[in-house]
């Protein structure tokens, strides 16, 4: 699998998963929401200083 198969396959999983939290988070409170993308967001810097190690 060459770079440009990866990367392609890795955006249609990211968009495939964006989609599922969207929907996971319809019938939510704004509240609720926005804690669960702050979760989101901690996470993410979490694995990206676990990366650049």
């Amino acid at each position: 699998m060459n770079k440009e198969e990866l990367r392609a396959r890795i955006r249609e999983e990211r968009e495939k998963e964006w989609i599922r939290d969207s929907l996971m988070l319809r019938d939510k409170k704004p509240e609720d929401t926005l804690k669960t993308l702050f979760d989101l967001c901690e996470f993410a810097q979490k694995l990206g200083s676990k990366i650049d190690k």
